[in-house]
């Protein structure tokens, strides 16, 4: 998915879920169903990629020296993502996903939300983090302007 799209399908659900109500309903038009990627925890789309790339739980932490039975509880949820960029990495070089990709960025962004945490580059940016009311208020349900959201694209955009 390129990364025009990802932003058109982001102001898509957000509009189309959150802002309903509004007489001004956008439509998916132009986006492929198998482009649109499924929420999920740091688990799953960790285990969903080590299926993708054919290993068994086992095989996986055999090749790659991990405890199968923290990979496992990493996996369900029962242990919070690791906080270190390099494990992460480690991670991440381990179920093939190439550094400076989405799905190497999602990775990261899903394991900081595993933490409780926003994505320390996020946080870096002043004026995004004062934008980010914004986007919380919209993942509440609560109606957003349409030039608020605008913006947050726009700044998003730019970051």
């Amino acid at each position: 998915m390129t990364y025009e799209r990802a932003l058109a399908l982001s102001r898509v659900v957000l509009y189309n879920l959150y802002n309903s109500t509004s007489s001004r309903v956008l439509s998916r038009e132009n986006v492929e169903e198998e482009e649109i990627m499924v929420p999920g925890t740091f688990g799953e789309f960790f285990k969903d990629r080590r299926i993708q790339i054919g290993k068994t739980l086992r095989l996986f932490c055999e090749e790659h020296g991990f405890d199968p039975g923290n990979i496992s509880k990493l996996e369900r949820g029962r242990i919070a993502p690791p906080a270190s960029e390099d494990k992460l990495s480690e991670y991440a070089e381990a179920l093939e996903l190439k550094r400076d990709t989405i799905e190497w960025r999602e990775f990261l962004d899903r394991a900081a939300a595993g933490r409780g945490e926003l994505p320390a580059d996020l946080l870096a940016d002043e004026e995004l983090v004062g934008k980010l009311p914004v986007l919380f208020r919209t993942l509440r349900g609560e109606r957003v302007g349409e030039d608020e959201l605008d913006g947050l694209i726009d700044r998003i955009r730019r970051a």
